[in-house]
C-alpha cells in the first residue's frame, strides 16, 4: 500500500474507536502493544485450518523455549493475570513448537517490517494466500504477522483491559452491555461482532447505532454522505 506507515493497525470492519488514543496505545518503545498467551488450536470449525496454517509456518522458523528464553518477561508478565499459567503449563508439556495462541478480535498493530519478512522467507505461501478473494482454509492470514511478532519478541506486554471490548451476539439477547459501554466509552475501542444466528439484527443496529449517535453525532469527514 503506497504510503503506509512503518508502524501501522490493522482494523476489522466491526471495530470502532469510541474515545481519544494516543499512538502509545498501540506502540510503546516502537512495539506494538500486545500479549503472548500460548494455548493449542482448538479445531471447533474449519477457521481452525488457517490457525494452524500460521503456526506451520511460524515452526518453521522459530523454536518456542529459546523464543521464551530470550525474553522472559513477555511471555511471563503480571499483566497478564491468571493466564501467565496457560504459558507454564505449555512450557513444561510443550517446549519446542509453539501450539497456538490466545487471539484478540480487536485492533493489531504491526510492523510493516515483518510483512517484508514474511514475504522474504515464505514468498510462495504469502502469494498462495493473496490469490484467493475469499477466505480460504489452506492460507495463512493476517495472524501469521501477529505470531511472528510474538515469536520475535517483536512487542510490549499489556493487560487484555488495555486493547478494548469485544462483544459477540449469537442469540436474540438485547444488546444494552454494548450500548451503555459505547454510551459510557468504557473502553477507547469497542468490537461488534454479530452471527448469523442473530435475528433480530434490525433492532440491535437500532441500538447500537442510537448509542453512537449520542457520543458522535456530527458525521466524520471521511464519512459518505448519505
Amino acid at each position: 500500500i503506497h504510503g503506509l506507515s512503518s508502524d501501522f493497525v490493522y482494523f476489522n470492519d466491526d471495530m470502532f474507536l469510541i474515545d481519544a488514543v494516543e499512538p502509545e496505545f498501540f506502540f510503546k518503545d516502537g512495539k506494538p502493544c500486545d500479549r503472548a498467551i500460548t494455548l493449542p488450536i482448538s479445531g471447533v470449525d474449519t477457521y481452525s485450518h488457517t490457525f494452524l496454517s500460521n503456526i506451520l509456518v511460524l515452526n518453521k522458523h522459530f523454536n518456542k523455549t529459546q523464543s521464551m528464553r530470550e525474553k522472559p518477561s513477555n511471555w511471563f508478565h503480571w499483566k497478564y493475570g491468571k493466564s501467565n499459567f496457560l504459558n507454564a503449563l505449555l512450557w513444561i508439556v510443550n517446549r519446542g513448537y509453539f501450539p497456538g495462541f490466545v487471539n484478540y478480535h480487536l485492533p493489531q498493530a504491526f510492523k510493516k517490517e515483518i510483512f517484508a519478512l514474511l514475504w522474504e522467507k515464505e514468498a510462495e505461501v504469502m502469494d498462495y494466500s493473496c490469490s484467493f478473494k475469499f477466505r480460504e482454509e489452506s492460507t495463512v492470514n493476517a495472524y501469521l504477522i501477529r505470531y511472528w511478532q510474538l515469536a520475535s519478541n517483536t512487542f510490549h506486554p499489556v493487560k487484555l483491559t488495555d486493547k478494548g471490548l469485544r462483544f459477540s451476539f449469537r442469540t436474540d439477547e438485547f444488546p444494552e452491555q454494548a450500548a451503555s459501554c459505547i454510551r459510557k466509552q468504557k473502553r477507547a475501542i469497542i468490537c461488534i461482532n454479530d452471527y448469523e444466528s442473530l435475528q433480530a439484527f434490525e433492532e440491535f443496529k437500532a441500538r447500537i447505532n442510537a448509542a453512537f449517535e449520542e457520543i458522535l453525532p456530527k458525521r466524520s469527514a471521511f464519512e459518505k454522505q448519505a
